[in-house]
Formats: structure tokens, C-alpha cells, sequence
């Protein structure tokens, strides 16, 4: 019986030999095996040893799946039993112990998040080739995708096309193309080991700066004109012209647009500007399409308008060596040049010079013109011209004349007075009416034969008659002819006795009158050319 018993047990163990690995749920359903000796109560059974544990356990970890076949029938040992065949089924009852296997059920998943789209997108720190794109941050976003579309030859905007992805809120664009548009679409994403989430798209569309006006410059000007020009920007749309003008103490006041023109032009003229005004200009090429509109940098230039001629020049006095001249003062002028027969002779800050050391009788052209000193530099203005006349030295054809004579000018209208054979005063006069006939003073070399003071003056000549008291009078002709003062007239010299002249007498202003009178002696030389 007993060694019946043991071979029975080899058996088992044998068949066993044939499974070496069972899953946790086929071991769970086998029950344990009693192994019986004549030492061993037959009605115990036997505990699984602790190696039999551990290498259940490291099956259970390293497969995931079942065996696809049930292990073969055994026998078992009904304890009141003395029969030596092996139990016929295995034991349907569950182990006591839980099994060591984690739970196969899955864990509860989180639920999916989707991230709020990007607010207020912008863009800033524009170039010509560059600028900043940034956004808000999105809740939740975990990355940026970022898709653009950039304008072509033709100023359409193609289809987008996927640009790049960015963790951050920004991207920073270069190498881009001067006034051209970008478009962009930002979508943010979150993403987790299990999903992916979007929002929904923003959008946005930019436009790099305008290239600055290259070569603008003042190509012309004149006393009040301005004509600048410069390098077609082929990008631009438009330009604006800008202008600051000179206040009188010097200083500029702010820009302000004067002028808006196409894309296409590339000069411009400015106009009614002040002679000898300092400008200063800016240009700016603008681009527009649809709402957007880019302004490029403003380039500027400053310059000044020609400085106007001097107006009313005239000479003033002139003698046999000299000549005065005068002028009008010129606005912004800081002194004026004077040639004479083009030759710079004399720069001055006053507005008349006398020219000496001249040749009597003898013409001399005068040119005049005004000087502005302006960034280290002399910028003059246009000539004002006068052509004089030294009076002729008539004595000096008279051999030995000397002592005290005086010489008159027809053409000049002028009286010099010289005393002690030197130059000592000079007026201008009213002669005879017209150029010929018998009201024009007598020319050539005459004396005084009278010297009163008063006198009375009556005669009458052509319907006209005549009948006056004057103050001072110097006879020098027998047809009465003379030097005398003629306190009713108001002007002296020019042209005044070609239309509106004596009855031949040489009328003279008061007070260089009554110098010639305390000078003259009856005999006194008295030469009319």
C-alpha cells in the first residue's frame, strides 16, 4: 500500500513536469497537492512553498495574455480513501488567498482640454526687413502653430502655408522684403501623452516699412522757389512732403505736410517762398493697400532761397573823382558786395558807398547784391545795377582856373560847388525844360553878373507868364538865366526837368542855395554842360 502511494505521487509530480508555467487564474483554480508519507497525517494537506509563490508572481508580470490550452486531468487523493488512483477532477473551489496579479481594469482618463484661441495679436518694432509678431497667452496652450502667407509679384496673397510651431507667445521675423504684407494664422495647441487639442484660429496681416527716399536734394532754386527730387521708390504709393520755415530769431518750428503725391513722381517744386529764407524739407514714401499703410523713415535736406536784389539803387551824389551810391536794405542780408565794371571792390554792411579816386567824366557800371552767411558759408543773392557818371573837371580845360567856381550837369541834373580848388558841395537841380529849344539851360562857360537876395522874378514865355519872389539869386546869362532857389518844388534831380522843368534857370534846393550864394562873387565862373 505505501509504496503504491508513492509511486502514485511521482506520477503527479511528473505530469506537473509537463506545465512549468500556468497563469494566475489557472493556479487559483488548482488545488493544492498533498504529498502523503507514513510520517504525515493523511487527512492534513501541505501549505505551497514560498519559491512556488515567486515564480508565479514574475509569470503574471512578463504576460499579459492567458494560455490558450487547460492542463490535462489529474488525480487526486481523497485523504479517506485507501484507493491508489489519482483523483479523477481538480478542485473547483477558489484559493483563499487574492490573487497577486494588479487589477486589470483600466484607469479612469482625463478628460480632454481644449485651449482658448490667442488675443490681441499684434505686431511691432518695424523695419524695412523685419518686425515682432506677439499674442496673448492661451490657457491651456502648451505650443503655437503659426501659419503664414507672404504677398507675391503680383500683390496677391497665396494660400497659407504651414510656417512654424513656437512654445512662446511671439516670433521674431527678419530677412523680409521692404513694404510688402505678411499674413499669419496662430492656432493654439495643447498636448498631453494621450491627446491633442486646438483652438480655433486667429488672424492678422502686416506690412514691413518702406525703404527711405533715397537722394532727395534741392536741384534748383531761385528767390522763392524750390525744386527738389529724388529716387522713385518703385514700392511707394504716395509721398508727403514735410517743410519747417525760418522764424526770424532763427529757430524752426515744427513739420508740417504741405504737399501729397503720387507714387510715381519723383520731383516736386515749391513755391512763393521768402528770398534768403533758410527751409528745411522732409520726404516720406508711403505705402498703402486696403487698411494697412506703412510710412518709411524721413530723410530731410535744408537749404536757402536766393537772396533778392537790392531795389531801388540810385546815385546818390557825384562829383569829378567820385560817385555815392545807395540801396534798399535786403531781409535776411548780412552785408552786400560792390563791383564796379565786375570787379568786387568793397564789401560793406551799410546800404551806400561812395567810390573815390575816379576819372572825371567818365562812366562806371555798379553791381550790387547781397550777402547771407549761412553754415560757414557766403550765399549771395541777385545783382541790382547802376550805371554813373563823374562830373566833367571843366576847369580843367580852362587854363589856370582855380579859387571858386561852379559846374552843373544836364545830363546828371546835379550842382557842385568848388571852393578853393576843392570839391566842396554837391545838389541835385532842376534845368531848363527838355532836351532842346529855347527853355533848355545854356550850356558852356559862363560868369555871374548878378547877386541879389531877395529877388524878384517876373516874365512870361509861350502864353505862360510868370511872376515870383525867391531868396537867393545868381544871374549868369543875359536872358535871364540863373541860379536860385525854388522853395515850390518838393523833388530834385532825375528826370524831373525833361517833363516838368525851369523856364531855364537852375532851380536848387534852399539850403545848399544859400551855401552857393555865400560862396559866389559876382565873376564867378559858372560851367553848364
Amino acid at each position: 500500500m505505501k509504496l503504491k502511494y508513492i509511486s502514485l505521487v511521482l506520477a503527479v509530480v511528473m505530469l506537473l513536469s509537463l506545465f512549468p508555467v500556468v497563469t494566475a487564474s489557472a493556479a487559483a483554480k488548482s488545488a493544492p497537492v498533498a504529498v502523503m508519507s507514513d510520517s504525515v497525517d493523511p487527512t492534513e494537506a501541505t501549505e505551497p512553498t514560498t519559491e512556488a509563490i515567486e515564480e508565479t508572481t514574475d509569470a503574471t508580470v512578463e504576460t499579459t495574455e492567458a494560455p490558450t490550452e487547460e492542463p490535462t486531468e489529474t488525480s487526486t487523493v481523497d485523504p479517506t480513501d485507501n484507493s491508489t488512483e489519482a483523483p479523477t477532477e481538480a478542485s473547483t473551489e477558489d484559493p483563499t488567498e487574492a490573487p497577486t496579479e494588479e487589477p486589470s481594469e483600466a484607469p479612469t482618463e482625463e478628460p480632454e482640454i481644449t485651449p482658448e484661441p490667442v488675443s490681441n495679436i499684434r505686431a511691432g518694432l518695424f523695419t524695412t526687413t523685419s518686425f515682432t509678431l506677439k499674442w496673448d497667452k492661451s490657457a491651456n496652450a502648451t505650443e503655437y502653430k503659426i501659419f503664414r502667407s507672404v504677398e507675391d509679384k503680383s500683390e496677391a496673397m497665396p494660400e497659407y502655408s504651414e510656417y512654424k510651431t513656437v512654445t512662446e507667445n511671439y516670433i521674431n521675423e527678419s530677412g523680409l522684403k521692404q513694404a510688402s504684407r505678411y499674413a499669419y494664422t496662430v492656432i493654439a495647441i495643447r498636448k498631453t501623452d494621450s491627446y491633442e487639442t486646438k483652438s480655433s484660429p486667429v488672424s492678422v496681416t502686416v506690412m514691413t516699412k518702406p525703404e527711405a527716399v533715397k537722394n532727395f536734394k534741392v536741384a534748383e532754386k531761385t528767390t522763392t522757389t524750390f525744386k527738389l527730387t529724388w529716387k522713385k521708390n518703385t514700392a511707394a504709393s504716395n509721398y508727403l512732403i514735410y517743410r519747417s520755415a525760418e522764424k526770424k530769431n532763427g529757430s524752426f518750428p515744427k513739420f508740417s505736410e504741405i504737399k501729397k503725391l503720387a507714387g510715381s513722381k519723383q520731383t516736386f517744386t515749391d513755391k512763393k517762398l521768402t528770398p534768403g529764407r533758410i527751409y528745411k524739407y522732409k520726404i516720406v514714401a508711403v505705402r498703402s493697400k486696403g487698411s494697412l499703410l506703412t510710412k518709411s523713415e524721413k530723410p530731410g535736406v535744408k537749404a536757402m532761397t536766393k537772396l533778392a536784389a537790392p531795389k531801388k539803387i540810385v546815385e546818390k551824389d557825384a562829383t569829378y573823382s567820385s560817385i555815392k551810391i545807395a540801396w534798399s536794405k535786403v531781409k535776411f542780408a548780412d552785408k552786400y558786395e560792390i563791383y564796379r565794371d565786375k570787379k568786387l571792390i568793397k564789401t560793406v554792411k551799410t546800404t551806400q558807398y561812395t567810390d573815390k579816386k575816379l576819372k572825371d567824366g567818365t562812366k562806371y557800371k555798379y553791381s550790387v547784391r547781397a550777402i547771407r552767411r549761412y553754415n560757414k558759408k557766403n550765399f549771395s543773392g541777385e545783382f541790382a545795377r547802376l550805371v554813373c557818371e563823374t562830373n566833367v573837371r571843366v576847369y580843367s580845360v580852362a587854363k589856370g582856373l582855380k579859387g571858386t567856381w561852379v559846374e552843373i550837369s544836364i545830363a546828371k541834373q546835379t550842382l557842385n560847388l568848388f571852393v578853393d580848388s576843392k570839391f566842396y558841395l554837391s545838389t541835385p537841380v532842376v534845368t531848363g525844360t527838355g532836351y532842346s529849344g529855347p527853355l533848355v539851360t545854356s550850356k558852356g562857360y559862363h560868369k555871374v553878373l548878378s547877386k541879389s537876395s531877395p529877388a524878384r522874378l517876373a516874365g512870361s514865355y509861350g502864353g505862360s507868364t510868370w511872376d515870383v519872389t525867391v531868396n537867393y539869386w545868381l544871374g549868369f546869362t543875359g536872358n535871364g538865366q540863373g541860379i536860385h532857389d525854388s522853395t515850390w518844388r518838393s523833388s530834385y534831380g532825375g528826370t524831373i526837368y525833361v517833363y516838368n522843368g525851369s523856364h531855364g534857370c537852375v532851380n536848387t534846393p534852399l539850403g545848399a542855395m544859400a551855401t552857393i550864394y555865400s560862396k559866389a562873387y559876382i565873376g564867378m565862373p559858372v560851367i553848364v554842360y
